[in-house]
């Protein structure tokens, strides 16, 4: 693995460490990437006034202006969406026994690397983003990895698909799989 020596901190890090410049001769920027953001942070403190008026006129271009009508109503819907999302989440804390320290410990061990987040669906197949699904909170790392479709029609079983696919999360955590790798 081939590191570099970054100019500012003096420390030695992986190249991986560094942003890609392709004007550099290895290819890589000389400060790493902590050094970089550490940088671009204090700019922006330092200079607030400037980038406050800059994101003022930017948003009052034309483009910007033909955008927000063309996307207004997109945003409202999302707008709407966020909130109901909130406040189902929040009730689900609220009403839900060990929900918020089963997903916080389940967050943490996908993190970690305790658990490897699969690329496929555990019911279906589909190669796709997959959501660990708790059965019991009790349990936090004991998960099923679902895609949204089939994550989405377990907690609507109100139709056949739907109970097909309960019935298989629930299959799946009789047998013992498991998220940990």
């Amino acid at each position: 693995m081939q590191t570099k020596i970054c100019r500012k901190c003096g420390n030695e890090l992986p190249l991986d460490n560094f942003y890609k410049h392709k004007e550099m001769l290895d290819g890589h920027l000389n400060h790493c990437k902590e050094c970089v953001k550490s940088r671009v942070r204090n700019h922006r403190k330092d200079h607030q006034e400037y980038f406050k008026e800059y994101e003022f006129n930017r948003n009052r271009t034309t483009k910007r202006r033909e955008w927000k009508k063309k996307h207004v109503n997109k945003t409202k819907i999302n707008k709407k969406n966020r909130e109901i999302k909130r406040l189902s989440l929040k009730q689900r804390r609220q009403t839900i026994e060990g929900y918020q320290k089963s997903h916080n410990a389940f967050t943490r061990a996908v993190k970690s690397g305790k658990i490897v987040r699969p690329d496929i669906c555990q019911v279906c197949g589909t190669a796709d983003k997959v959501i660990g699904h708790h059965c019991d909170y009790t349990k936090p790392l004991n998960v099923v990895w679902l895609c949204n479709a089939c994550h989405g029609l377990y907690h609507s079983s109100e139709n056949e698909l739907g109970l097909k696919v309960k019935s298989a999360v629930n299959l799946l955590f009789e047998i013992g799989l498991k998220g940990i790798s």
